[in-house]
């Protein structure tokens, strides 16, 4: 999508009114709003002075001061934003998972949707999650990672099936509603679909991950 859907307005991928004022300006209320927790970065609204929480990975503003990921985004759409917010916190935070576990997943959706973005964010949360390089190498080719532990081997195996086939026969369910639980079986569904529709939105509207330095991508692959 050369130029993104607004050609020739601005950075490609980056419409007009999705633009947020440069360092050290006050951004409007509206915009204010939507610079919105996204993968471990938490952002608070209506403060000039925005950034990552300590534990961050990745920023969700450029140097120039553009939001970048989904919340460049949401920020369209009030009503959606908020609600997409409060979604992604749940997905995030609250789930009974380990947190390789959940990176092991979300890695699967970044590598079978195609997502720059989600495969940009999720390398960088992955590895301080737990997972090797080599365990996303392998995730990021379409191969499992090390598996250490039932959970993660059913929360692969379970992915990977619901990724290829868009759901599970009655023996899978019964086989992963028993390993996992059928609450956790829920939650591990819910976690697969938001990724999946993130790396949609990403995808129409053209939002990229920032240029890596040569050094970000030694051992990475696609």
């Amino acid at each position: 999508m050369a130029g993104g859907p607004w050609p020739g307005h601005g950075p490609p991928g980056r419409p007009p009114h999705l633009t947020t004022p440069g360092a050290g300006h006050r951004l409007p209320a509206r915009q204010a709003l939507f610079v919105l927790l996204y993968d471990g970065h938490t952002c608070l609204r209506g403060r000039a002075d925005f950034g990552a929480a300590p534990s961050a990975t990745f920023l969700l503003v450029d140097e120039a001061g553009h939001l970048t990921g989904p919340p460049a985004i949401w920020i369209v759409s009030q009503p959606l934003g908020n609600a997409l917010q409060g979604l992604g916190t749940a997905i995030r935070y609250y789930l009974h998972f380990s947190e390789r576990a959940q990176e092991i997943a979300i890695l699967m959706v970044a590598h079978h949707r195609d997502s720059p973005f989600e495969r940009f964010a999720h390398q960088q949360a992955g590895l301080k999650k737990g997972l090797t390089q080599e365990d996303i190498n392998a995730i990021l080719a379409g191969r499992p990672p090390t598996l250490v532990s039932g959970e993660e081997q059913a929360v692969y195996e379970a992915t990977r099936r619901i990724l290829d086939a868009g759901t599970l026969d009655a023996q899978e369910y019964e086989k992963y509603a028993a390993e996992l639980s059928v609450a956790h079986l829920f939650e591990l569904v819910a976690l697969i679909g938001y990724y999946s529709m993130l790396a949609t939105q990403l995808s129409v509207f053209d939002i990229q991950p920032p240029a890596p330095s040569p050094a970000s991508q030694e051992g990475i692959t696609k």
